[in-house]
């Protein structure tokens, strides 16, 4: 993550998953500082499931809040997260639940009063990806909006170019 120069880039996605391999990503206070230099540059940002959380906890030293204050946005939901634990639980363990905390809640103190969480549809379709664009932000919830999302971001570049803006 040292390498990583927003300057370098048009656009970045921040993947998900969920299991204790993931802690050194989302706890990287490396990637967490890098990722405020897309904001600052307004360039686009997408995540997904559990990435939001590295958004969650990257703070901007100018205004000592998560660069998510204030913002309009999804991601795993508290509903998606308890079923898919309670389905496997049985066979994995804990193992699901990367923290004792939602992604959700963590998510919505991030964003504070001011932002707005989306959780989309009850039931979630493969056939039928939900994602949520904020400016140069694009999240989604889960794999099954993982498709809706990549278009997204694509029909994003490809039409506004790398900062989202229309141009």
């Amino acid at each position: 993550y040292e390498e990583i120069d927003a300057a370098d880039f048009d656009a970045i996605h921040l993947p998900g998953g969920h299991a204790p391999g993931m802690r050194p990503y989302l706890e990287s206070e490396t990637l967490q500082a890098k990722l405020v230099g897309f904001f600052d540059r307004d360039l686009t940002v997408s995540a997904i499931c559990h990435g939001p959380v590295l958004l969650a906890r990257a703070i901007d030293p100018s205004t000592g809040y998560p660069v998510l204050r204030g913002r309009r946005m999804t991601a795993l939901t508290r509903t998606l997260e308890r079923a898919g634990f309670w389905l496997t639980f049985w066979k994995l363990g804990r193992h699901f639940r990367t923290y004792s905390e939602y992604v959700e809640s963590e998510i919505r103190r991030a964003i504070g009063p001011e932002g707005r969480f989306e959780s989309g549809p009850l039931l979630p379709s493969y056939d039928a990806g939900f994602t949520v664009r904020d400016g140069n932000l694009i999240t989604a919830r889960w794999p099954g909006d993982a498709d809706a999302l990549g278009r997204r971001l694509a029909d994003l570049l490809r039409s506004e170019g790398p900062a989202g803006k229309e141009g």
